[in-house]
């Protein structure tokens, strides 16, 4: 008896589930589907809207948005609408990351409309609208309950619909205006950054800025192609994209890609971390010898991703063992590094545990997004502070060699005075008093005036070298600027050089500096000015010593972007930078060329 009355009240147990229908009122805008929603799953396949109602048993969605996990099945899910208001309705279903969804409508036991077939696997330029998300738009009528059916499926990939809203159309059409407008936020900012870090690379061609490249070039590549951006190219998914595999190969090359960075932007020295760095290559190459594997067997990635997880895990345990070990040292850069990559680690947790919390997927995805955008121009903002960095040490780095190589020439030059003071004036002194002595000793008489003569030129020779030997200990230093530039460029009659007020001695380090500076100047002219005369002036006045360079070329328009090389950007620095100065360039398309370069001394 109590079994007849379960059979008979079930039916009525079932319909109740679905009883209560979602109310559209007149002030409606949104209405997310997260209650009074029951489904079945067709683990039959295939089966017809007919066939699902005709044995439909509902069991209800638990609270919040559809989430059915990893199940490859079709999924029907049913709910009730009622237009409670006097006038129709046009209302747009909008969700995302479905690779197959079809809405259809039915009053009472009569299927009113059934809209087109749409999905990921549809082309975006087949849907009802051009956009990564999915919309089924349909009109209701006053006082009417509609029963929805919506049938999903979703392969390789877990079956979760977030957003799973009802907008009124125009509501709908702003929903979707704002996501595009933040989608073209994310991918013009990753487009700039990846167009630097291009440059960068092809400039400097360093590893660090190829890796830079490479993470910025997956995580790109991942949300175009994860928002169906794949049909800008074609109208029909390519296997890899449809089975999913593509995400697994550059879900997979994201740790490596972060690993190889960091060991570059974190200066990981490969010697005394060199074990640590073999087991890094090994994992990686068994990471890629298994992707080989699969892909060469189609087989779906994702079905296997706790293998790959584990060699992902690794490889970011031993990024986070350099980083942690740099924290360690106080180390800048790898505290920007861990601030950087916080919140896309949090994102990308969130993802991976999606079965164990309600977070909708779609919502990581877009903290995925933001957080990789942030984390990316941080890394680029360390890449420039490296750069600075650098640039910086490389600067005092060449001012030291300069003070070390004016030093060991002044060294010298000593060495040499003493030695032409103190061995050859001795000789010297000692070859007089010889002589002195052959003078009154010699057996024949030697007429005075030749004796007179040898001992003026003993003398001679004497005064000359003990001049000399004064000059280079004390005068070593004082070679004229201008008498360099002279004779380095003698034989080129289209130069010429005009000078004023430099009889008095430069600071070595800063004539050594401004012979190298000025020389520079002079052979880009000779090299790219294709010119006629250049005019070089150095004037002195008091403590303000002013250089013009001037050549009547083909010039060029300093304000486009490249024109300024990188010979004169090296001068303009080590004016700047090394001698506390200034350097104004002006010129224009064949006008010529002016430098001014102005410093204290």
């Amino acid at each position: 008896m109590r079994l007849c009355l379960l059979i008979w009240l079930l039916p009525w147990t079932t319909y109740s589930l679905a009883q209560s229908p979602i109310l559209l009122r007149n002030d409606f805008q949104k209405i997310p589907l997260q209650t009074n929603l029951t489904y079945t799953v067709d683990s039959v396949v295939n089966q017809s809207l007919m066939q699902i109602r005709r044995h439909f048993v509902g069991s209800r969605v638990p609270a919040g948005y559809p989430n059915f996990s990893d199940s490859p099945y079709t999924h029907w899910i049913r709910f009730q609408l009622q237009n409670v208001t006097n006038s129709v309705q046009t209302v747009s279903l909008i969700t995302k990351g479905i690779d197959s969804l079809q809405t259809s409508l039915a009053i009472g036991d009569s299927i009113v409309q059934t809209l087109p077939l749409t999905g990921s696997h549809t082309s975006i330029y087949r849907r009802e609208r051009l956009s990564p998300y999915l919309s089924n738009t349909f009109t209701l009528q006053p006082q009417f309950i509609y029963t929805v059916w919506i049938r999903i499926r979703n392969v390789h990939y877990r079956l979760a619909m977030a957003p799973f809203d009802l907008y009124e159309a125009q509501a709908g059409e702003r929903f979707l205006f704002r996501q595009h407008f933040l989608y073209s936020l994310f991918i013009g900012g990753m487009a700039l950054i990846l167009l630097f870090s291009l440059a960068l690379t092809l400039y400097f061609r360093s590893l660090l800025y190829l890796f830079y490249l490479g993470c910025i070039a997956c995580a790109l590549a991942i949300m175009l192609v994860y928002n169906d951006y794949t049909y800008l190219l074609t109208d029909e998914l390519p296997l890899i994209v449809r089975n999913k595999n593509i995400f697994g190969i550059l879900s997979s090359l994201v740790p490596v890609l972060y690993l190889l960075f960091v060991e570059q932007f974190l200066e990981i020295d490969p010697v005394a971390n060199r074990r640590l760095m073999a087991i890094s290559r090994i994992i990686i190459g068994l990471q890629f010898i298994c992707l080989a594997i699969f892909i060469y067997l189609n087989l779906p990635l994702f079905d296997y991703r706790g293998l790959f997880y584990a060699f992902m895990g690794i490889l970011s345990g031993i990024t986070l063992f350099y980083v942690g070990r740099q924290l360690l040292q106080n180390f800048f850069l790898a505290k920007l590094f861990l601030a950087a990559t916080i919140p896309v680690t949090i994102s990308v947790i969130l993802e991976i545990a999606t079965n164990i919390h309600q977070i909708p997927v779609q919502d990581i995805h877009n903290l995925y997004y933001l957080s990789t955008l942030i984390e990316l121009i941080l890394l680029m903002w360390g890449i420039v502070y490296r750069l600075k960095r650098d640039n910086d040490e490389r600067l005092v780095l060449k001012t030291e060699l300069i003070t070390i190589e004016v030093k060991a020439q002044g060294e010298e030059r000593d060495r040499i005075a003493d030695q032409l003071h103190n061995d050859v004036g001795s000789l010297m002194v000692a070859s007089l008093q010889q002589v002195g002595l052959l003078r009154q000793l010699g057996g024949k008489p030697v007429p005075s005036d030749d004796w007179s003569r040898l001992l003026t030129l003993l003398n001679s020779v004497y005064d000359q070298i003990r001049d000399l030997s004064h000059q280079l200990a004390n005068s070593s230093h004082e070679h004229n600027l201008v008498t360099q530039l002279v004779n380095k460029y003698k034989g080129i009659d289209m130069i010429d050089f005009y000078h004023e007020g430099m009889e008095q001695s430069l600071d070595p380090n800063v004539k050594i500096i401004l012979f190298s500076v000025i020389s520079e100047l002079i052979s880009n002219a000779l090299k790219h000015a294709q010119c006629a005369t250049i005019n070089v002036q150095l004037v002195r006045h008091d403590d303000q010593l002013t250089i013009l360079i001037e050549d009547n070329g083909i010039g060029f328009d300093v304000g486009l972007p490249g024109k300024e090389g990188h010979g004169l950007q090296t001068c303009a620095k080590r004016i700047r930078n090394t001698l506390k100065g200034s350097m104004l360039i002006d010129s224009k398309a064949n006008r010529g060329t002016v430098i001014i370069l102005k410093i204290r001394v």
